[in-house]
């Protein structure tokens, strides 16, 4: 009698771990885990310096920190540091496609918003451009530049938000990782 009841033991465990085991659909659902987050295309929002107008550096970095770039499709990257010490860092200086490609890749962006301020030509001439590049790192080329010439630095310090509100409304274009539009 003491065989038979253990018979029955190693049946009813044997059972047991027949039912319980994992089917191969099962297996798939727990190595898996939770689907991943789609992963983002990265744009990366540089701050701008400028010697000659200061006021109007500071207005136009104060609207780039308030605009959201191609949210909620684009995670934006604000980096602390300037276009100007960025490519001091990578050893880029120059004003060309490759090196503001190179500015984007060193910040893991494959898109970035630079901005620049430009006096006049002359002594006497008080106009400030401002521009706004929409580059495409990947490409090595400009999807969209964003200019504005202003009278003088007030003027620019007035107009540099719808400025930033035109360059946010071409970044919001942009295709997302997984999509293009």
């Amino acid at each position: 009698m003491k065989s038979t009841g253990a018979w029955c033991f190693a049946l009813g465990l044997l059972g047991c771990v027949v039912g319980c085991a994992p089917t191969k659909k099962t297996a798939a659902i727990a190595t898996a885990g939770p689907a991943p987050a789609q992963a983002r295309t990265k744009i990366a929002v540089l701050s701008v310096e400028s010697d000659l107008f200061p006021k109007a550096a500071r207005a136009l970095n104060q609207a780039l920190d308030a605009a959201t770039f191609g949210a909620p499709r684009l995670e934006m990257l604000r980096p602390k540091a300037s276009l100007e010490v960025i490519q001091l860092s990578i050893e880029c200086v120059e004003a060309t496609p490759s090196c503001y490609a190179a500015v984007g890749k060193s910040l893991g962006a494959e898109h970035v918003v630079l901005a620049q301020l430009l006096g006049g030509s002359k002594r006497r001439d008080k106009h400030v451009k401002v521009a706004l590049t929409l580059f495409d790192t990947r490409r090595s080329e400009p999807v969209e530049v964003t200019a504005e010439t202003y009278a003088d630095e007030r003027a620019a310090e007035r107009g540099v938000a719808m400025l930033v509100e035109k360059a946010r409304a071409a970044a919001d274009r942009l295709p997302g990782k997984g999509g293009a539009q």
